[in-house]
């Protein structure tokens, strides 16, 4: 421990005093000329004990091993600490990919200290689909839940505005039909409601005013950033949440007994 916060000093001082040995990537902007916290993607020794290939030329020495970590580990996609997964963030904000593309990993990481952390973006891991097997699994919360439909509505809209169009408007009484809708259906997997009526009956329900809508329902329990990549990529959906035409979204997320969710997307115009 005393020699991880003397390796965290350290490695701060060398790039306060702009060592050339351990330069940040090219392109990389950094606001108000902060110096990154590398902390936040760099354990050496997580790195160390991670990959055994870089013993025989960095040995253990803090230096050698984040000098590594700079000029090729990030480039390569290695996992500098054990909060931080690059491909799980590309997975989870997906206009990162349309920014950056995949030739260069390290820019990914550069955001993540610069930018990411500070706006909350999610790196955690995917969703284990192996998790639903867990013995204590239980009914989620109403926090969880909203906590997943904010990070699919700021992910949309990340996707949005990195295409140039608008950011969807978020409606309140559109997303009371959608959270009505969403926990029917736990109960009614379908676009009709449990009593025969479409899903447009809960627009009407609500007061929400609309020329034309379009209803998303989804059981799939992917991480938010890999689900709506697959609504983006679908021939029906993705059109739509990336059209020009579409203003106004609502979107519920509810959970079963076990821990399913099942999601509920209405855009209208």
């Amino acid at each position: 421990m005393i020699w991880k916060k003397i390796g965290k000093i350290l490695l701060t001082g060398m790039l306060i005093l702009g060592c050339s040995v351990i330069a940040a990537p090219a392109k990389t902007a950094l606001a108000d000329n902060k110096t990154p916290d590398y902390s936040l993607i760099f354990d050496y020794n997580y790195y160390y004990d991670k990959y055994p290939d870089l013993h025989s030329t960095c040995g253990k020495n803090p230096f050698k091993l984040f000098q590594h970590f700079l000029t090729n580990g990030m480039r390569e996609g290695r996992q500098g600490n054990e909060d931080f997964n690059v491909y799980n963030y590309a997975a989870n904000n997906l206009d990162l990919i349309v920014r950056y593309g995949t030739a260069d990993l390290s820019l990914y990481y550069m955001e993540y200290i610069t930018e990411g952390y500070e706006d909350g973006r999610n790196c955690l891991h995917p969703y284990d689909p192996e998790d639903d097997d867990d013995e204590d699994e239980k009914k989620l919360s109403d926090a969880a839940l909203n906590g997943y439909v904010e990070s699919m509505t700021t992910s949309l809209n990340q996707v949005r505005t990195s295409s140039d169009l608008d950011r969807f408007a978020v409606s309140s009484s559109l997303k009371n039909a959608a959270n009505a809708r969403a926990k029917e259906l736990v109960t009614l997997y379908s676009h009709n409601r449990p009593n025969g009526q479409s899903y447009t009956s809960a627009l009407n329900q609500y007061g929400v005013t609309y020329t034309n809508s379009y209803e998303i329902i989804s059981n799939d329990q992917s991480a938010v950033g890999t689900l709506l990549g697959y609504w983006l990529g679908d021939s029906g959906m993705g059109p739509v949440l990336t059209s020009k035409e579409y203003k106004y979204i609502g979107i519920g997320c509810a959970s079963d007994d076990k821990g399913n969710r099942y999601w509920d997307v209405i855009v209208t115009y």
